[in-house]
């Protein structure tokens, strides 16, 4: 039988894999911290961030986008922090389980900040 994903236990994918130790950044809950994301230059329906770190970033989206592609987004979060233009390439993606598409797990590669992470105001409480 297939486990559910949860964002809040541990694994690069949030299935408990084990993978988390791996992380070199903090992930953070992208709704508890108020995050937004809109393609740039395209029409398709705006994708859901599940989660993000300095790293990178856990989206749902209905694209169906192959590992290595790369990906441009703009990330809306609350001030102090701002808005941020970021370059990703896919690096994994999977079926969501609800079938509302695929998450897609990104690495950002360039950004127009210097991006989320300690020096940013994320509210500790909104880890995973």
């Amino acid at each position: 039988m297939a486990r559910a994903y949860d964002p809040t236990r541990s694994g690069i994918n949030g299935f408990g894999d084990g993978v988390s130790e791996r992380r070199k950044h903090q992930r953070y809950d992208a709704a508890a911290i108020g995050c937004r994301v809109e393609w740039i230059n395209s029409t398709a329906e705006a994708p859901e961030a599940m989660n993000l770190s300095a790293g990178g970033l856990c989206l749902r989206t209905g694209r169906l986008l192959a590992p290595g592609e790369q990906i441009y987004l703009k990330l809306s979060l609350p001030e102090p922090m701002g808005s941020a233009l970021v370059q990703c390439v896919v690096r994994w993606r999977q079926p969501a389980p609800d079938s509302s598409g695929w998450l897609i797990g990104a690495e950002v590669i360039e950004s127009t900040k210097g991006w989320i992470g300690p020096q940013e105001d994320c509210r500790q409480e909104n880890t995973l």
